[in-house]
């Protein structure tokens, strides 16, 4: 029976951790600079989120498809692949990271 005990323990504390604070990743700041891990897409041009590694946090940030970011959305593929930083400036909104400018970042 203590394995039992001891093994539900450890399944739920991984459950718990998994589920991480309130809030988005990377919540409280108001700009974000790293490199892009990934890119969400219905097709080349047509982007609709991308995450960032930025400070050891992974920032999943949304593109509001009503703002002209005056930045070419499908250039952040190129920075995922050349691993060059971008800045983004980030407002939450319904608990989810969204976009309000980007721009190529200066690398170290």
């Amino acid at each position: 029976m203590p394995m039992r005990a001891l093994a539900a323990s450890a399944l739920i504390a991984l459950s718990l951790a998994g589920c991480g604070g309130s809030g988005p990743d990377c919540a409280g700041r108001t700009t974000v600079t790293g490199v892009v891990l990934e890119v969400e897409s219905r097709t080349l041009t047509d982007v609709r989120a991308f995450t960032l590694r930025s400070e050891g946090e992974e920032c999943e940030i949304l593109i509001d498809p009503d703002r002209e970011y005056g930045f070419a959305l499908p250039h952040l593929n190129e920075h995922r692949v050349s691993a060059d930083p971008v800045t983004v400036e980030v407002e939450v909104r319904d608990d989810e990271l969204v976009a309000l400018s980007i721009e190529d970042a200066p690398r170290n």
